[in-house]
């Protein structure tokens, strides 16, 4: 089976080995500036990376600006309707965060793409380099231990669930919020205290830490307002993310946005997850 791997950061440059240790065929293309690949693996354009492909793997996310593909290892702009014009019918083609114009242009030419960041396997994962990259950062940005720390998780989902367990593995006194009464039950089953989403407002100045994981502006101005002043904020949400960041700093308030962890902290680790869910994915199809 041949393997496409068109741009990306240190994920897919690690991926493309991993494959390639699992004996398989892979052409690379827009990765060029990855130093840990070997020349051969380079194609030396565009189509002859996809032409013979049977499967296609674009970046995570695949465009940060709607025009290019995410490549920040490739010498030159790689344009997203390029890409889009290559692909065949019969090659499935793998991205992460696809954006929905993708799915619709694919769809109108009959063409196999689907989106492997929605594998529940990859977010599940995913969620621990993410929970130890936020560790990480808290750990720099203040000048006390995680231990003893107060600390607010905002949101109960795969992020949620995997940073509040391993802070209070470490001793931290943690609080995760969430929307569902089911949630709330097995943050307080897990030995957490617990508090509804949209109740933050009275409790805010009590943590040395918040961490927000949900997608939606959270901390505005009336929350942050209620934050203590020495509180770090760490967003890790996606773009654009659960903080008023520019009312943050007006009010001297440290808020951080950290995306994209897994690629930072552990690219190798993160290769593996999306691996697997790759290879989960071709057996699937293929089968």
């Amino acid at each position: 089976m041949q393997f496409a791997v068109i741009g990306g950061d240190n994920r897919q440059g690690f991926l493309v080995n991993l494959l390639t240790a699992k004996g398989y065929s892979v052409n690379t293309y827009g990765l060029e500036k990855f130093e840990h690949l070997e020349s051969s693996q380079f194609s030396g354009s565009l189509s002859g990376a996809v032409s013979g492909a049977d499967v296609i793997i674009l970046p995570l996310p695949i465009t940060r600006n709607g025009v290019t593909i995410n490549a920040p290892f490739a010498y030159s702009d790689i344009y997203l309707s390029d890409v889009i014009a290559l692909f065949k019918k019969n090659q499935l083609i793998l991205g992460g965060k696809v954006p929905e114009y993708m799915f619709e242009a694919a769809a109108t030419h009959d063409i196999k793409l689907y989106d492997y960041l929605n594998r529940e396997e990859m977010s599940v994962l995913n969620a621990i380099p993410t929970a130890e990259g936020a560790i990480e950062i808290a750990m720099r940005e203040t000048d006390k231990t995680i231990f003893g720390s107060s600390c607010l998780c905002i949101g109960y989902g795969r992020i949620g669930k995997a940073l509040s367990s391993r802070l209070h593995a470490l001793g931290a006194n943690v609080t995760s919020s969430a929307r569902k009464f089911s949630d709330i039950a097995w943050i307080t089953s897990n030995g957490m205290n617990s508090v509804r989403t949209d109740a933050l407002e009275n409790e805010l100045n009590k943590f040395d830490l918040i961490f927000n994981t949900v997608p939606h502006l959270i901390m505005d101005s009336k929350n942050l307002d209620k934050c203590k002043s020495t509180a770090v904020i760490i967003d890790l949400a996606s773009a654009p993310g659960g903080v008023d960041y520019v009312y943050a700093h007006t009010k001297g308030l440290k808020a951080l946005a950290a995306l994209s962890l897994p690629g930072k902290v552990a690219p190798i680790t993160a290769a593996e997850i999306m691996l697997g869910a790759i290879i989960n994915m071709v057996y699937e199809y293929y089968d």
